[in-house]
Formats: C-alpha cells, sequence, structure tokens
C-alpha cells in the first residue's frame, strides 16, 4: 500500500524546519547583543546569565564560554574562570586574549609550570604580547628558565614598551640587582606613567628595602591607574590594613564594592577589618569570612587573595 503525502503537508513542514532554525539564530543574536552591552558596561552577573543562555542555544560558541572566563578572572575567581577558558580555548585554539586569562588562572593558583607554558604559547602566537612576556619572567626560577625568559626579552619586538622594561626589572630582580630593578621601573614608569603594573612592582622594591613611605605612595598610584577589580586594588587596601590604617583600607574598599559588588578579594578583608583587632589578616588559618590559605592545605576557597597579600606572590606547587 502507498502512502501519498500532499505537498501542502511537506511544505508546511519544511517551513516549519527553517522558521526554528531562523528562530533559534535570532534569539541567540538577541541574547549575545545584550550580553556584550552588559559586559562593555561592566554589569557582569547579568552578562553571565545571557552568555550562559546563549551556550544553551549554542554550545560551540567560543566567545560566550571565553566572556564567562574573562568576567570570572577579573572577579579574582580563578577556579570557575578555569573551565571556561578551557572549554573556549578548546573551539577556538587561537584566542589569545583567553589563553593569557588562563595564563592568569594558574598564576593564581600558584601552577606556575602551568602558567609558564601557557605564557610560551601566547609569545609563540603573538611575540609582541607584553603581558604574556612579564608571566613568563614572573614564573621563572631555575637559572634555565630565566635564561630562556632573557632569549624571550630579547626577541620581544618593542624594546621602548612599558612591558619590556617591567620585564627586565624582572630579569634583575632574578638576579638579585634591586639597582638594576629600580632603574628598569622607572623607565618602565616613563614609556607609561599610567602603567599600574610598573607603579605595583616599584613599590614591591622599595617595601623589600623597607621603605613604607615610597611604597605606600606607588600603591596608591597603581590602585588608582588600575581597573576596580584587580590586585592593585587589593594591594593598596592590605597595605594600608597592615600599617596601621584599617578605615582608611575600609573607607577604599567600601567604595570599590560599591562600585564592583562581585569582586570577592575585597570582602575578606572588609570582613576581618571588621572583626579583627586593629584589622590584621590573619593569613595561617581559615576563617568564615572567607579567603585565605592555609600553609599546610594550601587554597579552601576559589580564589587566594589572603596568601598573596600577605606574602607577596602564589607559592609553586612544589613549594
Amino acid at each position: 500500500m502507498q502512502i501519498r503525502i500532499s505537498l501542502p503537508i511537506i511544505v508546511a513542514g519544511t517551513i516549519a524546519i527553517l522558521l526554528s532554525g531562523c528562530t533559534a539564530a535570532s534569539k541567540k543574536a538577541r541574547l549575545t547583543d545584550r550580553a556584550e552591552k552588559f559586559f562593555k558596561a561592566g554589569e557582569y552577573d547579568n552578562a553571565k546569565i545571557e552568555y550562559l543562555n546563549v551556550i544553551k542555544i549554542d554550545q560551540a560558541d567560543a566567545n560566550a564560554y571565553a566572556r564567562i572566563g574573562a568576567m570570572w578572572v577579573e572577579e579574582g575567581v580563578p577556579l570557575r574562570a578555569g573551565a571556561f577558558l578551557i572549554k573556549a580555548l578548546e573551539l577556538a585554539p587561537n584566542d589569545i586574549a583567553s589563553r593569557f586569562n588562563l595564563t592568569r588562572v594558574y598564576l593564581s593558583l600558584g601552577r606556575m609550570s602551568d602558567a609558564r607554558k601557557e605564557a610560551m604559547t601566547v609569545l609563540e602566537k603573538a611575540p609582541g604580547n607584553g603581558e604574556a612576556l612579564v608571566a613568563l619572567v614572573d614564573t621563572s626560577y631555575t637559572s634555565e628558565e630565566i635564561s630562556a625568559a632573557e632569549e624571550e626579552l630579547a626577541k620581544f619586538p618593542q624594546k621602548d614598551s612599558a612591558y619590556y622594561h617591567l620585564a627586565a626589572a624582572g630579569i634583575a630582580v632574578k638576579k638579585s640587582d634591586l639597582s638594576a630593578a629600580e632603574a628598569a621601573l622607572q623607565r618602565a614608569i616613563a614609556a607609561d606613567s599610567n602603567f599600574a603594573g610598573a607603579h605595583s612592582a616599584l613599590a614591591a622594591l622599595y617595601l623589600a628595602r623597607k621603605d613604607k613611605e615610597k611604597a605606600g605612595l606607588e600603591l596608591e598610584k597603581a590602585a588608582k591607574l588600575a581597573k576596580v577589580r584587580s590586585p592593585e586594588t587589593i594591594k593598596f587596601a592590605q597595605f594600608k590594613v597592615q600599617n596601621g590604617a584599617p578605615d582608611e583600607a575600609k573607607a577604599f574598599l567600601a567604595n570599590v564594592t560599591k562600585q564592583a559588588p562581585d569582586f570577592l578579594p575585597a570582602w575578606p578583608i572588609l570582613g576581618r577589618i571588621a572583626v579583627s583587632p586593629g584589622g590584621k589578616l590573619d593569613c595561617e588559618g581559615r576563617n568564615e569570612e572567607g579567603g585565605g590559605f592555609d600553609r599546610e592545605s594550601g587554597p579552601y576557597l576559589p580564589w587566594k587573595p589572603c596568601y598573596k597579600i600577605c606574602f607577596g606572590s602564589p607559592v609553586r606547587e612544589d613549594e
């Protein structure tokens, strides 16, 4: 027996399929547009919701994964950022921004060998990426690693850039030549007086020399120049706490959290100021306010501002 299907039914079915595809595509376009507007406005919670809705429609949208990962990085939550960035790179291996954000994730978690590998990959694909050059220097510890970083520094095409001089300062520090490091940092600031990273590094150098007055001035400059969600913000606040000015730190962080309530590393410091005499931050033990690093068991929350604040930089995997 032959089954007859009328032409109108076939046409109607075809139109329905086409309209369904068009509807999904148009919906994704609308969601992406809204997400991008929220992202550019710094409204990260709303942006994440919209990008997640995009992923529900298209699980191969690399940009949505990249954006969500980037926002988690900015908010100081590297463990959440990592999964999205890895997926973004799986879909778009040449995405330099996501690869460097993954470098930042590994740096935050103390996974220095992984951070170094990602920084090297960024430099292979983008030889003029100054942030990757600085990250490579920061993750160089052995004499072989430092020599390799020096080779990358020599190959760097923009030798008049602030990033070049900051990386050169890092090499000098690795060789315990603080005078050369300071000279390189001054050149970095001369190349770009608004470069927060150079002011922050100069503050660290002054702290190594126990010159708290100069360090404080540089940390303040760095905090003012950096984005609200930044390590420079946290370093300046903690400097104030550790040097007897918790009320100033509290006022500063209150303004930060007003602008960016999703910037998680700021909240543990505010909590500690509220409950601890003198506002001291206990970096040795766990605390109910959140944040921190236990030297024995390692990280126990999705970020480690406490360790980085009190001891200067993340530990390596083998420390």
